[in-house]
C-alpha cells in the first residue's frame, strides 16, 4: 500500500513538472520548486487509505480501489486550475491504481455524490459527519445566514464531498477559485446542514494578528459584556427551552443595548444561580437519563467555566471607569479554536506572510494549535474536537492578488473551484435559484444560451466604461435572477427578467457594447414581448409629482439621460441588497444622482471621500478618549450607517488603497455582515441600508487605481457618460434660468472649443478644456450678476474659459469662438478698465486704502495686471467659487489674496503644502492636552467657590474639601451627598417659606457642574483639534492652500466635498458619538496658488481636480509701462523716506 502512494507521489510530481512547470515558492513566478507535493500531503492520503485497509493488505477489491482512488484525486488532483490538465492527471492515476482512463472520466464529469439528512447525521457521498448538538443561531456575532437556495448541481456537490472528506479527516481546507462561483456558500452551506456555527473573518493587507488571535485592548464594559452574554445565550438555550425564556432573554438583549451593565451583571447571576441550583439537584437524584449523562456533565463544566467568566467580567466591569485600564481580549480565531466553531479564512492571500505563518501552528491537523506569548502563556490552547479551518482566495491572477507561500499552502488540503458552464449543471442552478416563486413561464434555455454567449462575447469584444474586459460571474447570474424572482410579482415575469438582467449585464458597458447587450437581452429572453420604459418612482415607489421634495432638490433637472441612470439606480434600491458602483467622467452627476434619489425616497445621506492615505478606522471606528479620560471605542462612520440605515457613498473609490477596500468584502457580497475585530462583533446592516460609491475610469486620471475584477463583481456597475448636448440645454434653462437661445449658444461654444481641442490639440486633457462644470458656473454667474445680453455672456464665458490659458493664441480660439458664436465684440484690452476704474472710486472713498498703509502694504503699486487679477478674484468670492491660481514665482499670487482678504475684512488662513502633506494638515487630528495645569487651576478655583457658599457650607457637615484634583473622585462624591441634602431640604419645604431658595440651588448645582467639567477635562488624554480648513469653515474664515500642486493630488481630493456648490465636508476621522457634517459659512472662501509643472518637484493637479477650481493664470508683468510704474513708485517712496528720516535726525 505504501507503494502505491510513493508511485502516485512521484508519477504526480513528474506530471505536475512537465505539465505545470513547478510550484512557485512564496507566491513568486520567478522561483520554483521542482515537486508541487510534499512529504505533507502522502501523510495525509496514508492517513484517509489507512480506513479502508483490512486485514489482508495485497488484495482490494474493485470497490475499494475506487474508493481509495478518490482519496487520491482529492490529495493531488483537485487543486489544478486547469480542467483538461485535471483530467489529464486523474487519468495518469487511475493507470497507477489498475482503473480505466473510462473511470476518471466518469468522475470528472458525470459523478453525483449522495447528500442525505439523516437522523444522526449527514450522508455526503461516502462520508459521513454527525450533525451537532448545539443550534447555531446561538452565537450573536457568528452569522449564519444563507438566503439563496444551494443548487444541488453537479460540480458542487463533488465539491461539497471533497470538503465534507476534509472535515472527517481534520484537515484544513482551501478553496481556490474565480470571484463569484460559490467558494464561500460551500463551506455556509456544509456548516448550516450540520448545525455548526461558522465564524468568517475577512483578511486584507491590512490585518493583524491581533484581530485573529487578540490582544490587549482598553477595558470596556460593552465588549466584556458583550462576549459574556454570546456566551451565556449558548448555555441558557442547551439548558432551559428558548421559546419559554424568550422574554428573559430579550430583556437580557435590551440591557446589553442601552448599556445598562450593573442590571445585566446581576441577571446573569441570579439565571446562572438558578440553573447551578437545578443540575446539582438533578446530579444528586441522578434524574437525568443516562443516555445523556455525557451531554449534563459537559453541560456542567460550561457552567462552571462561565461562573469564573461572570466574576471576572464583574471586577473588569468595576474597574472600567479608569482611565486606563487593560485586559487581554481573546480574537475570534482563538475563540472557535477553544469552543469547536468553525472558521473561515476569506481572501486569504491578501493577508501578511507573516500574520499566516503566526496561525500556522492550527494548520497541522488533529492536533494543530499555538500558544499565546502575548498574553503570557506558556502552554498551547486546548484545541476543541470540533474545530475547523477553511480558507478561500482567488487565484494569483489579477491585481493586487499574490499567492499563498509555499510553507503555507502545503499545509492546506487545496480544492479548485471552477466556473460553471456545463448546461445541465446551469438549468438546475437557475430552477433551484427560482425555486421559491417560480413563474409560470421561465426562459430556462433561453436564460442558458444567453449567458454562454455573454460569457463568450465579453472574452472577444465587449467592453466596460473603462475600457476593460466585462467581468460575469455566476453572482451576477444568482443576482439578476433573485431580482427577477422578487420583481415577478409585481411587474411580471418578462419585464422583471429584463430589468433584472440589464441591472447585472448591461449597466457597467459602454456604449457600443451596452447597445449589443440590450439587443441580446430582448431578443434571447424576452423574445415577441414588449417591454416597457418604467419611470424610475415606480420601483422607488415614490410620487415625485405629488410628494415634497428634499431642500435643494428643486435646483436638480431630471433630463433623458438622468432618467436612466434614475431607473437603473432605483433597480438596485427595490431590491435593496446589492453595493452599487457609478463609474464616469468627472462632472457627470454620479454623487448627486445618489443625492436626489436619498432624498426623494427619505433616506439620510452621508458621503465618505476617499484618498491616498484612507485609512480602515475611518470607516469602522478608533479607540479615543471620552469626557471621563477612559479609552473607548468609537465606530466609525461606516458602522453607523450599517446599523442605522443610512444611504453611504464612497466617493472616488479607487483613491482608497486597495487593501482597505478589499477588507468589506463580506459587506460586498450576498452575505452582507461586517465584522468589527476591535469588539470582536458582526454588524448586520439594517433592511434600509445602501452603499454606492463613485469613481472616475482609472489611468485617465491621476491616483487612480485599478480595481480588481474579483472587488468589482462584488458591485452592479453603472456606467455614468456625459451629459448629452441637448440636454445640457435643458439643464442650464431650468436650473440658471437662462432663455433657450442664449442656452443653445453656450453649448455650441462648448462645442465648437471641444472640436478645436481635437483639431489641433490646444487644450490638453481628453475632455477638453471645458467640462459641464465649467457650463453650469458659466450660467450660474450670468445669472447672479443679472446679466441681460450676449455682451454680459461673452465677457463671463472669457472671464471663466480664457483667463485660465497660459499662451495668448490659446486664447484668441476661446475669445474668437465666443465672438463668433454670440454676435459680440469683445476687446480685451478694455475688458477691465471700466471695473478698475469703478473699483478705484469706491476704494477711495473708503478706509480700506487706509487699513492697507496701517498693516504695511504702502508698497502695493495697482498696476493694470494687478488690478485684472482682484477683478477676476473678487468675481469668485462674489459667487464663493474656489479659486486656484497658477502662475511663475514672484508673480503676487500670495499677496493679491492676503489685499482681498484685508479689504474685505477677513482672516486668511494660510497652509503651504509640500510633497508629505497629510489630510489630517487641514482637517486637524486628536492631540495631547496640553494645559492641564490650568484645568487644575480651575478646577481649585471652583472648589473655592463652593466651599464659600453659605448654602452648602450649612449642610457640609464641617467636612473638609481637597484642592487636590487628584483626590477629586472622594471630593465628588462628598459633594454630591451635600448636595442631595440641599435638593431634599428644598422638597421638604412644600411650598412653604424655607431657608433653600430655589433660586440659591440653581446656582450651587451650576457651580457642581463646572468642578465635574473641569475634572472631566482633567482626565481627558487626548483631544480633537480642528485643522486650519475646518476652523476657516466654521468662522467664516478664508483659507488659502499654498503652492498647492506639491501635495498628493489623493490627499487633495479629500477636499471635493468642500469644492462643490454645496461646500459640506463630513469628518469621519473625527468620530463621535453624532457624525460631524459641516457646512461651510457664509463668509468662507477657498483659494489655492501654485506653479507650472515642469520645474522640480512640480506638476500638474489632475484634470479631476482642476476642474472643481475657478482656474485663473498669473503672468509675469513683462508690460513696460507697468515695469515703469512699479520702478518709479518704489523709487519715490524710498527717496521720501530717505529726507523724511533726514529732516527728523537735523530736527
Amino acid at each position: 500500500m505504501c507503494q502505491y502512494d510513493a508511485d502516485a507521489l512521484e508519477r504526480v510530481n513528474a506530471f505536475c513538472a512537465q505539465h505545470i512547470g513547478g510550484f512557485p515558492v512564496g507566491g513568486s513566478c520567478s522561483v520554483s520548486v521542482s515537486s508541487r507535493f510534499s512529504l505533507r500531503h502522502l501523510m495525509k492520503l496514508s492517513k484517509r487509505i489507512s480506513s479502508y485497509l483490512g486485514d489482508d493488505e495485497t488484495v482490494f477489491p474493485d470497490s475499494t480501489r475506487r474508493s481509495m482512488y478518490r482519496e487520491v484525486v482529492d490529495i493531488f488532483a483537485a487543486s489544478m486550475a486547469s480542467p483538461e490538465n485535471r483530467l489529464l492527471l486523474m487519468k495518469e492515476i487511475a493507470g497507477i491504481w489498475g482503473l480505466p482512463a473510462s473511470h476518471a472520466e466518469y468522475i470528472f464529469n458525470l459523478y453525483k455524490p449522495l447528500v442525505q439528512t439523516k437522523q444522526s447525521g449527514l450522508q455526503v457521498g461516502r462520508v459521513f459527519l454527525p450533525i451537532g448538538q448545539e443550534p447555531s443561531e446561538g452565537n450573536m456575532y457568528l452569522s449564519q445566514r444563507n438566503e439563496r437556495p444551494f443548487a444541488n448541481i453537479g460540480s458542487s456537490l463533488r465539491l461539497l464531498e471533497m470538503i465534507a472528506c476534509s472535515v472527517f479527516h481534520n484537515e484544513a481546507v482551501l478553496l481556490v477559485g474565480e470571484t463569484g462561483t460559490g467558494k464561500t456558500t460551500l463551506v455556509q452551506n456544509l456548516a448550516k446542514r450540520l448545525r455548526k456555527s461558522l465564524t468568517v473573518l475577512n483578511l486584507s493587507q491590512q490585518s493583524d494578528s491581533v484581530d485573529l488571535l487578540g490582544g490587549f485592548k482598553p477595558t470596556d464594559a460593552r465588549i466584556i459584556c458583550t462576549q459574556l452574554v454570546m456566551e451565556f445565550e449558548q448555555l441558557f438555550t442547551k439548558t432551559f427551552s428558548q421559546k419559554k425564556n424568550s422574554l428573559f432573554l430579550d430583556e437580557v438583549k435590551k440591557d446589553v443595548q442601552k448599556g445598562k451593565w450593573k442590571k445585566l451583571m446581576r441577571q446573569l447571576q441570579v439565571a446562572f444561580d438558578a440553573v447551578h441550583k437545578k443540575l446539582r439537584e438533578k446530579e444528586k437524584s441522578g434524574s437525568y437519563p443516562k443516555r445523556k449523562r455525557f451531554f449534563y456533565e459537559d453541560l456542567m463544566h460550561g457552567w462552571d467555566a462561565f461562573s469564573v467568566k461572570l466574576g471576572s467580567a464583574q471586577r473588569q466591569a468595576a474597574h472600567s471607569t479608569d482611565s486606563l485600564a487593560f485586559s487581554f481580549v481573546e480574537g475570534a480565531l482563538i475563540k472557535a479554536l477553544r469552543s469547536g466553531y468553525w472558521v473561515l479564512l476569506d481572501e486569504v492571500n491578501l493577508a501578511p506572510p507573516e500574520v499566516l505563518q503566526r496561525i500556522s501552528g492550527i494548520l497541522e491537523g488533529d492536533n494543530g494549535t499555538l500558544c499565546l506569548p502575548e498574553r503570557g502563556d506558556v502552554d498551547c490552547i486546548d484545541r476543541h474536537p470540533n474545530f475547523r479551518i477553511f480558507a478561500c482566495m482567488n487565484p494569483a491572477t489579477d491585481v493586487g492578488k499574490r499567492d499563498l507561500p509555499f510553507s503555507i499552502k502545503n499545509r492546506f488540503t487545496e480544492y479548485f473551484v471552477d466556473d460553471l458552464l456545463n448546461e445541465d449543471d446551469l438549468n438546475i442552478f437557475i430552477c433551484q435559484c427560482m425555486e421559491k416563486s417560480a413563474p409560470s413561464y421561465l426562459p430556462v434555455n433561453e436564460i442558458i444560451c444567453f449567458y454562454k454567449k455573454v460569457k463568450e462575447e465579453s472574452e472577444k469584444k465587449w467592453l466596460d466604461g473603462a475600457n476593460q474586459k466585462p467581468q460575469f460571474s455566476l453572482r451576477s447570474l444568482a443576482r439578476a435572477l433573485e431580482y427577477t424572482q422578487k420583481a415577478t410579482p409585481r411587474f411580471g415575469v418578462q419585464q422583471a427578467l429584463y430589468d433584472g438582467f440589464c441591472m447585472l449585464f448591461r449597466t457597467m458597458l459602454n456604449g457600443s457594447s451596452a447597445k449589443d447587450m440590450e439587443g441580446f437581452i430582448k431578443r434571447i429572453l424576452c423574445k415577441g414581448y414588449d417591454i416597457r420604459s418604467l419611470d424610475y418612482c415606480e420601483y422607488c415607489k415614490v410620487d415625485v409629482q405629488s410628494s415634497e421634495l428634499p431642500s435643494g432638490s428643486e435646483r436638480y433637472v431630471v433630463t433623458p439621460s438622468i432618467k436612466e441612470h434614475l431607473r437603473n439606480l432605483s433597480r438596485a434600491v427595490f431590491i435593496k441588497k446589492y453595493p452599487v458602483l457609478l463609474q464616469g467622467p468627472t462632472s457627470s452627476g454620479k454623487t448627486s444622482l445618489v443625492k436626489y434619489l436619498a432624498g426623494v425616497t427619505g433616506h439620510r445621506f452621508v458621503r465618505i471621500n476617499n484618498h491616498e492615505h484612507t485609512d480602515l478606522q475611518e470607516y469602522l471606528g478608533f479607540y479615543i478618549t471620552d469626557s471621563c479620560g477612559k479609552l473607548v471605542f468609537q465606530e466609525g462612520i461606516l458602522v453607523e450607517a450599517v446599523r442605522k440605515g443610512y444611504w453611504i457613498v464612497l466617493d472616488e473609490l479607487n483613491l482608497a488603497p486597495s487593501d482597505v477596500l478589499e477588507a468589506l468584502n463580506r459587506l460586498l457580497d450576498d452575505n452582507r455582515e461586517l465584522f468589527i475585530p476591535e469588539l470582536q462583533e458582526t454588524v448586520i446592516p439594517h433592511p434600509d441600508f445602501m452603499l454606492f460609491a463613485t469613481q472616475n475610469p482609472p489611468i485617465l486620471y491621476g491616483g487612480r487605481k485599478m480595481l480588481s475584477r474579483a472587488f468589482r463583481n462584488r458591485f452592479l456597475e453603472i456606467q455614468v457618460d456625459e451629459i448629452p448636448d441637448d440636454e445640457l440645454i435643458k439643464i442650464l434653462e431650468d436650473r440658471c434660468y437662462i432663455p433657450w437661445s442664449r442656452a443653445n449658444m453656450m453649448v455650441k461654444v462648448m462645442k465648437e472649443l471641444q472640436m478645436r481641442r481635437q483639431g489641433s490639440k490646444v487644450f490638453a486633457g481628453k475632455h477638453g478644456f471645458i467640462t459641464p462644470r465649467d457650463l453650469f458656473r458659466w450660467g450660474d454667474r450670468y445669472g447672479a450678476f443679472e446679466g441681460t445680453s450676449n455682451e454680459d455672456l461673452a465677457n463671463d464665458g472669457y472671464y471663466l474659459l480664457a483667463e485660465r490659458l497660459r499662451v495668448e493664441s490659446e486664447k484668441d480660439v476661446v475669445q474668437k469662438a465666443l465672438e463668433d458664436i454670440l454676435k459680440v465684440k469683445i476687446i480685451k484690452e478694455e475688458l477691465y478698465k471700466k471695473e478698475a476704474s469703478q473699483w478705484c472710486d469706491i476704494m477711495h472713498k473708503s478706509q480700506s486704502f487706509d487699513v492697507l498703509e496701517n498693516l504695511g502694504f504702502r508698497k502695493i503699486v495697482w498696476t493694470g495686471s494687478m488690478l485684472r487679477l482682484y477683478f477676476l478674484i473678487e468675481r469668485c468670492y462674489e459667487r464663493r467659487e474656489p479659486v486656484l491660481l497658477v502662475g511663475e514665482t514672484s508673480g503676487g499670487k500670495t499677496t493679491v489674496c492676503q489685499l482681498l482678504s484685508l479689504i474685505k475684512g477677513s482672516r486668511l488662513n494660510i497652509l503651504n503644502c509640500h510633497q508629505y502633506t497629510e489630510t489630517s494638515d487641514f482637517l486637524g487630528g486628536f492631540h495631547p492636552v496640553r494645559d492641564r495645569e490650568n484645568i487644575a487651576a480651575s478646577f481649585r478655583e471652583h472648589i473655592q467657590q463652593i466651599k464659600l457658599s453659605q448654602l452648602f457650607m450649612r449642610f457640609a457637615g464641617g467636612k473638609m474639601l481637597s484642592l487636590n484634583i487628584e483626590e477629586a473622585g472622594s471630593t465628588l462624591d462628598h459633594i454630591r451627598v451635600v448636595l442631595n441634602r440641599i435638593r431634599k431640604a428644598h422638597q421638604d419645604s412644600d411650598g412653604r417659606q424655607t431657608s433653600v431658595v430655589r433660586n440659591d440651588l440653581v446656582d450651587m448645582e451650576k457651580m457642581v457642574d463646572n468642578l465635574i467639567d473641569s475634572h472631566k477635562k482633567w482626565q481627558t488624554l487626548f483631544v480633537w483639534q480642528d485643522g486650519p480648513l475646518v476652523k476657516s469653515m466654521k468662522n467664516g474664515e478664508w483659507f488659502l492652500l499654498d503652492e498647492i500642486s506639491l501635495a498628493d493630488d489623493s490627499v487633495l481630493e479629500r477636499l471635493n466635498s468642500v469644492l462643490e456648490p454645496a461646500r459640506c465636508l463630513t469628518l469621519a476621522e473625527k468620530g463621535g458619538a453624532v457624525l460631524e457634517e459641516l457646512e461651510a459659512h457664509k463668509n468662507f472662501f477657498i483659494l489655492a496658488t501654485m506653479n507650472p509643472g515642469g520645474d522640480f518637484g512640480k506638476k500638474e493637479l489632475s484634470p479631476a481636480l482642476r476642474n472643481r477650481f475657478t482656474e485663473i493664470w498669473v503672468p509675469h508683468v513683462s508690460d513696460l509701462n507697468e515695469l515703469s510704474d512699479i520702478a518709479v513708485a518704489r523709487c519715490f517712496f524710498s527717496l521720501v523716506m530717505f529726507f523724511f528720516m533726514l529732516h527728523v535726525s537735523a530736527g
